[in-house]
C-alpha cells in the first residue's frame, strides 16, 4: 500500500514541475527534428507530385519502397515497412532483444549516442530538483545539478553497457545455439516460435531488471 502512496506522491510532485516537463518535452523534440527533418526532405522529394504520397497515407506502397530503398543511403535505410503504425515498438524491441543496434547505420549510432549522453545529462537536474523537494524551477538549479552529477552518471552509464553487453552476448548467444538445435530437430516451426518468445520474455525482463537496478544506483548516488 505505501508502494501506491509513494507512487501517487511522486507523480504529484512531478506535475508541479510544469516547466520542466516543457524544458524535457522541447529538448527531446528538438533532438529529434534533427533526424526527422532530413528524412522528410528525403521522402518529400522521392514522392514528388505523383500518388505515391495518398497512398503511403492511408496504406503503404510496396512498389514504391522497392524503388527507394535500392537509392538509399544513411538514415534512410531505417525507413522499412515494420516501422509504420504499432509495428514501429515491435521493432525496436526485437532489436532490443537482439541486440541489432550495432547493425543500424553510423548516423543512427551516433545519434543515440548523443542522445543517451544528453539523457544521463538531464538525469542530473532532474534529481536534483527532486532531492531539494523544491516545486519551483529554475534554469541555474537544474543544469547546475546536471553538471555536477554528470561525471558519477557517466560512469554509472558506462558501467551498465558492459552488463547489457554481457547479458546480450552470453545469456542471447545461449538461448540462440538452444533454438538452432531445436529447430534442427522440429518437425514445424511452431515449437521453436514458442520457445523463441519464451527466452526473448527471459532477455527482456534481464535487461528491465538491470535498468531498473541502475535507476537505483543513479538515485542512491544522488541522493545519499
Amino acid at each position: 500500500m505505501k508502494v501506491f502512496i509513494n507512487f501517487f506522491k511522486g507523480f504529484r510532485n512531478t506535475g508541479k514541475l510544469t516547466r520542466m516537463i516543457i524544458l524535457l518535452l522541447v529538448i527531446n523534440l528538438a533532438f529529434s527534428l534533427i533526424l526527422a527533418v532530413p528524412m522528410y526532405h528525403s521522402l518529400k522529394d522521392s514522392f514528388g507530385n505523383s500518388l505515391v504520397g495518398e497512398r503511403m497515407a492511408k496504406d503503404f506502397d510496396y512498389l514504391w519502397w522497392e524503388e527507394y530503398k535500392d537509392d538509399a543511403q544513411g538514415l534512410e535505410k531505417t525507413f522499412t515497412p515494420s516501422i509504420i503504425g504499432k509495428g514501429a515498438i515491435l521493432n525496436n524491441l526485437e532489436g532490443l532483444i537482439q541486440l541489432r543496434v550495432f547493425d543500424l547505420p553510423p548516423v543512427i549510432l551516433i545519434f543515440g549516442l548523443l542522445y543517451i549522453i544528453l539523457h544521463t545529462f538531464l538525469a542530473g537536474g532532474i534529481l536534483s530538483l527532486f532531492r531539494k523537494g523544491d516545486t519551483k524551477f529554475a534554469l541555474k538549479d537544474f543544469f547546475q545539478g546536471a553538471g555536477s552529477f554528470f561525471f558519477r552518471f557517466f560512469l554509472l552509464m558506462l558501467f551498465s553497457w558492459v552488463f547489457f553487453l554481457i547479458i546480450g552476448q552470453v545469456v542471447k548467444g545461449s538461448f540462440d545455439s538452444i533454438l538452432s538445435g531445436m529447430r534442427e530437430t522440429a518437425f514445424s516451426e511452431v515449437s521453436p516460435f514458442y520457445w523463441g518468445l519464451v527466452f526473448s520474455a527471459v532477455v527482456f525482463l534481464r535487461f528491465f531488471f538491470l535498468k531498473k537496478f541502475l535507476d537505483i544506483g543513479s538515485i542512491k548516488i544522488k541522493f545519499y
